[in-house]
């Protein structure tokens, strides 16, 4: 008779099992993209603990008080307070946003960014639109009303924003998108010509569509500074283009360029933030599914299945391709922007000799030693230790003096370099 209830129990978590095995398989490559909204991320029920939500909070309480600027509203007092400098200015005139009907050729959307927060102002716009990486939510959206009150009215995007930035060009994530079109002369996007998200592996030749770019060195052979006549990309000014003074009223803006050097970090990080959002999140649904899995099988909480181990690895793997800047094209000659790259560059933080990860190269590639900054960033530290703890073996893996495959691109010296910098200035993170 004992056997009866024993036979049930073994069919129970038999059932069990297989619901949660199906979980597995629906949570790779098949991942319905709203399953941010499901256990154990709850991205829209959950309180966001961003640098914008701490400073809603702020503001709300009276703690912090902004200051109204006549010309651009609460544009300088956000930049100010939340650390986010002018020079990083990028302006990008394709109809690609929120407020798309307020942009142009004439009125491009300004973008400031720094390692956590992003922020988009139109000039006359009735919303200043603000983003911020949660540690463990990925992007959070914001919008704040550009009305001289008292305080801004700082508000979460109900979830219209995730309609372009929780998609498969964003990791599946919430996140941060490049759009590169072909802009009509009113700046809207010919889809019958096509389009991408740009990312740091993106040719050249198909990246910023749409943007404004200048630089005093330029020989990228990008899409920028250009509308659409015809089938045919036509430029808008002569290349290089120092500032955009001969091509819009530059004096609506805080500054006249739409800086290179810039517009490339911002890519990088943008990308970046996507990868770490995604191995985060991914290793905390391999961590739900499995805690489900060692209940049905009468494991211990301890236990890790090799399923969930190779879906936490997975995701990994592509951070740390990432961070390493795996598949980049070589730039196409020296690069020099408008202003942005030194300032950028000095922020370190350095090791004894004087290297920093924000050191630029601006010549072959990009960054001078190829690891990307963001290890330091807020988002990276929250990842959750299984995360890491996979992160340390194959960053040590990749950085060791015969690499992994995959990481081919990075020479002796590169590798070195990196072990040596990461050592002094992110104790721990290498084994």
């Amino acid at each position: 008779m004992a056997l009866v209830p024993a036979a049930a129990s073994r069919g129970r978590a038999m059932l069990l099992l297989a619901a949660v095995l199906a979980l597995l398989v629906h949570g790779g490559a098949c991942r319905a993209e709203s399953d941010y909204d499901a256990a154990p991320i709850r991205y829209s029920s959950s309180a966001p603990e961003d640098v914008v939500a701490q400073l809603k909070s702020a503001v709300d309480e009276g703690v912090v008080r902004l200051e109204w600027d006549a010309d651009h509203g609460w544009l300088p007092a956000l930049l100010d307070y939340l650390a986010a400098p002018t020079d990083s200015q990028t302006l990008v005139f394709s109809k690609t946003s929120q407020q798309r009907r307020l942009i142009s050729p004439d009125r491009p959307r300004a973008l400031y960014f720094n390692d956590d927060v992003y922020l988009g102002w139109i000039p006359g716009a009735p919303l200043l639109e603000v983003s911020a990486v949660d540690p463990r939510l990925g992007a959070v959206f914001y919008t704040v009303d550009q009305t001289n009150h008292d305080r801004p009215d700082i508000q979460r995007d109900g979830g219209q924003c995730l309609a372009c930035h929780a998609t498969r060009q964003t990791e599946g994530v919430p996140g941060y998108l490049l759009r590169s079109v072909h802009p009509a002369v009113t700046g809207e996007p010919r889809l019958d010509l096509g389009g991408l998200a740009s990312t740091p592996a993106t040719p050249y030749s198909k990246r910023y569509g749409g943007w404004y770019v200048t630089a005093r060195r330029d020989p990228l052979g990008h899409r920028g500074n250009s509308i659409t006549r015809g089938d045919s990309l036509v430029p808008l000014a002569p290349s290089p283009l120092p500032t955009l003074d001969s091509v819009l009223a530059t004096d609506r803006y805080l500054r006249p360029d739409s800086d290179l050097v810039a517009l490339l970090v911002l890519e990088h990080q943008a990308h970046l933030h996507n990868l770490i959002a995604r191995a985060g999140q991914e290793t905390r649904r391999a961590l739900h599914y499995n805690a489900a899995l060692n209940d049905a099988l009468d494991r211990p909480a301890t236990h890790r299945s090799d399923s969930t181990r190779r879906r936490i690895d997975a995701a990994v793997r592509q951070l740390v391709r990432g961070l390493l800047m795996g598949g980049e094209p070589p730039l196409r000659g020296r690069v020099e922007g408008s202003g942005f790259a030194e300032r950028y560059a000095s922020e370190g933080p350095f090791d004894p000799a004087g290297r920093s990860l924000r050191q630029l190269d601006l010549r072959t590639r990009l960054f001078r030693y190829p690891c990307s900054p963001l290890v330091y960033s807020k988002a990276f530290d929250a990842l959750p230790e299984e995360a890491l703890a996979s992160v340390r073996l194959q960053l040590a893996a990749a950085l060791a003096e015969s690499p992994a495959e995959g990481f081919e691109h990075l020479s002796a010296a590169d590798r070195r370099a990196i072990r040596e910098i990461l050592t002094a200035t992110k104790p721990g993170l290498l084994p």
